[in-house]
């Protein structure tokens, strides 16, 4: 394959691995693929400080910008995809006529067949310094750490959250403001879940928690060696940057389905590896994790953890995500 990747004053992961392949910085006409050759939202919405951290000055924006224009309208007259990245929140649709998108944030049901999920890449957290696979107990244990809406509920939100019930049922298409994320309403929900199932499992929930001087980074970070399950769910954007946390510790992800855009959904069987709970059945969150424990041996409870870290490696790294591109989904897109 060969791609037209233009010069800029900002790459992006893709760039780094396009070094074996052919590509061309004069010549988009012979290539395969044209590629944006920075992430989307550089000049969409990259802070002053974030700016300086990329090492672009406010006057390559507007060069940027002009590129991604001239990329956008190559990419029709050639009828060629555009390979484009947006690593943010907003489930905005982007400039591109002709593109493959590549976003960690977005819904499934707005999919047209040219839009993808994407990893959030993150470092090596070292929860597990020296990995150790955990032995399959009676119970499950079963953590969330972080955001999330308070377990007991203020009444204003309880109001909110009755008159956006309503609002459902009518031809109307505002909302309440309830001033909570609807993922941190169904973190809640799903920890409520778990509280209620009493003996049956064991919870290690803190929800919204100070940041004390690296104390809350050191007891989350410990939580991977001491449980089983961690929930995962969309925050403000829709999708859960903790589900690649908890796959690169190799533990089980409670993943709550938002309709969220799964990255390699096409390799990556996620619901037998994850306890997947439907939206409409958060509230019975604990059922679907005692039903998914009370399924694995004890060796495959082993197995399981070693094809999650595998799996995150192989797929979900910068590297691993750059070449399935490569040698999978574009190799087919291309035959098609």
């Amino acid at each position: 394959m060969q791609f037209f990747v233009p010069l800029a004053p900002a790459k992006h992961f893709f760039s780094r691995y396009l070094r074996h392949y052919p590509k061309s910085l004069s010549d988009a006409e012979h290539a395969d693929f044209l590629v944006l050759p920075f992430m989307y939202e550089v000049i969409y919405d990259y802070a002053d400080w974030e700016l300086e951290k990329a090492g672009v000055a406010q006057t390559d924006v507007t060069a940027m910008k002009a590129l991604a224009v001239e990329l956008d309208e190559l990419s029709v007259s050639l009828q060629k995809k555009l390979i484009v990245f947006f690593y943010r929140d907003p489930d905005v649709e982007l400039p591109f006529r002709n593109a493959l998108i590549f976003r960690t944030s977005g819904f499934q049901y707005k999919v047209d067949g040219q839009t993808f999920g994407m990893p959030a890449f993150l470092s090596p957290i070292s929860g597990n310094k020296d990995w150790a696979i955990r032995k399959k107990g009676d119970k499950p244990r079963v953590s969330f750490r972080g955001k999330a809406a308070p377990l007991s509920l203020p009444t204003g939100i309880k109001i909110r959250q009755t008159l956006n019930q309503v609002l459902k049922t009518l031809p109307v298409a505002n909302k309440v403001k309830n001033f909570q994320p609807e993922g941190y309403l169904f973190r809640r929900k799903a920890m409520l879940s778990c509280m209620k199932a009493g003996a049956s499992m064991e919870t290690d929930f803190v929800v919204n928690p100070e940041w004390r001087a690296g104390k809350y980074k050191e007891e989350y970070l410990a939580s991977f060696a001491d449980n089983d399950y961690f929930i995962c769910c969309a925050g403000f954007g829709n999708y859960s940057f903790r589900l690649y946390e908890v796959m690169q510790e190799g533990r089980i992800p409670v993943i709550i389905d938002t309709d969220a855009l799964m990255p390699v959904w096409d390799v990556e069987v996620w619901k037998e590896f994850c306890v997947w709970v439907p939206q409409k059945e958060v509230a019975k969150t604990a059922d679907h994790i005692l039903d998914f424990h009370a399924r694995l041996t004890p060796l495959g409870y082993e197995s399981l953890q070693i094809q999650i870290k595998e799996s995150y490696q192989d797929y979900l790294t910068e590297e691993g995500f750059a070449n399935y591109l490569i040698q999978q989904l574009l190799r087919e897109w291309k035959s098609t």
